[in-house]
């Protein structure tokens, strides 16, 4: 057999190995939300829990009073401006509607597979924006603005714009900004006490989940920068270092390394 051959075998194999995790983690994900995603009753205990605080969230005349059912909403009010086409939605119908955003970006990284990396499992299962702030580094080299939806939801993932600031990207760094900034004052503007409750609750401590499961937030955040700092030339490395960020170090929040495969693909047709 020569090496030529053993290539062609292990390409084949590859992608029936990825077709195996694909089609696996399609169906376990399927079987934990249809056997006990909590139609009409949005929680979050159990499936969907994220995605019901945001549902909720758009719902709420004030959705920072930190009870709204069993949910709590905890990014800024731009965020429900974003979901407002779909929160008008029945539960059953926004959960269904949630789930497949968090699969056309799978489909957009042209990675299935990425169905069995257990932390995107899990954001999906969560209905959480991991996915989403993936697919927010990977624009974001292209579109610097785009770092503005880091800045308000999360806030931490924003640290990647340190990774412009390194590379001396002074333009790069002034749309990111100028993004973000331009609107939260148009926010102001609209709904002044909405944004004036969110800053007070991110002044006041409200988020109180900064404390990560292993790692505090404060000891995580110079590793971030350091890691930033040392990749300033390799793209790679901003996945990594914006989930060593994360607000919280849950399962679901590694699923920001998602990014890594689009970004590795581009690398490699760049070299080439």
């Amino acid at each position: 057999m020569t090496w030529g051959r053993v290539g062609v075998w292990l390409t084949h194999r590859q992608k029936v190995i990825a077709l195996g995790l694909s089609v696996g983690g399609a169906i376990a994900i399927g079987l934990v939300l249809l056997g006990f995603l909590p139609y009409g009753k949005p929680g979050p205990f159990g499936p969907m829990g994220d995605a019901s605080a945001y549902w909720l969230g758009a719902r709420a005349a004030n959705p920072y009073d930190w009870q709204i059912g069993f949910a709590e909403y905890r990014y800024s009010p731009a965020f429900l401006w974003l979901i407002a086409p779909i929160s008008w939605l029945p539960w059953e119908v926004f959960a269904a509607v949630w789930i497949s955003l968090h699969l056309a970006i799978i489909a957009w990284f042209r990675a299935p597979w990425l169905l069995a990396f257990p932390p995107v499992a899990d954001d999906i299962i969560r209905g959480n924006i991991g996915l989403f702030v993936a697919a927010m580094i990977v624009l974001a080299l292209r579109y610097p603005g785009m770092w503005a939806f880091g800045l308000l939801t999360k806030g931490t993932p924003g640290i990647g714009v340190l990774w412009h600031v390194v590379r001396r990207e002074w333009i790069a760094v002034g749309l990111a900004l100028g993004v973000t900034g331009a609107i939260v004052a148009l926010g102001f503007i609209i709904q002044p006490e909405l944004w004036q409750a969110w800053l007070g609750t991110l002044a006041g401590g409200g988020i109180n989940e900064f404390n990560a499961v292993y790692f505090s937030l404060p000891l995580r955040l110079p590793v971030a920068a350091v890691i930033l700092v040392a990749a300033r030339h390799r793209p790679l490395w901003l996945p990594v270092a914006v989930a060593v960020a994360m607000p919280t170090l849950y399962l679901s929040s590694l699923a920001v390394l998602a990014a890594w495969v689009p970004l590795y693909r581009s690398s490699r047709s760049t070299k080439k």
